[in-house]
């Protein structure tokens, strides 16, 4: 890929970025908790893998139900190793017990992420599976970014 395509590419994201972050407050009427962007996010996250591992359109139509399958699964392991606890109120035990679980959890994670990266590679193979994990990886620090630079808003 050429200079002009890269810029082109990294401008379009980063205007989308920037509308898809923009603050908003969430709607009170809404049922589920989840931040009225997310979806946006998604859809932004989801056109940047897309074009930064270069996949056609059969790879794609192949590729993401399996990954959705894979953030559903990672989300599963997660949440059940992570309960809300603060450990300020725990004792010894029950901390080092909430520490042990994290590493199980990061275990399964391991575990879960080689048997998908498997699939990824029978569908788009090893090169574009090291591609999603460096850009997946690279948006995910993109937000975390974006996110702490936003100015803090009153609830």
């Amino acid at each position: 890929m050429n200079f002009k395509n890269r810029m082109s590419i990294l401008l379009i994201f980063t205007m989308c970025l920037s509308v898809t972050l923009s603050a908003q407050r969430p709607n009170p009427s809404r049922n589920n908790q989840q931040r009225p962007n997310t979806e946006r996010v998604k859809a932004v996250r989801v056109a940047l893998l897309t074009e930064k591992m270069s996949l056609s359109t059969e790879e794609a139509e192949k590729f993401w139900p399996v990954y959705n399958d894979y953030e559903k699964e990672q989300k599963m392991i997660r949440e059940k190793f992570q309960p809300n606890k603060n450990i300020m109120v725990l004792d010894d035990a029950a901390v080092e017990k909430h520490l042990m679980g994290l590493l199980d959890m990061e275990e399964e994670l391991v575990k879960m992420k080689k048997k998908y990266f498997q699939q990824f590679s029978k569908i788009i193979g090893y090169r574009k599976v090291a591609i999603l994990a460096k850009s997946d990886r690279e948006f995910y620090l993109a937000m975390i970014e974006r996110l702490k630079n936003q100015p803090k808003r009153d609830n």
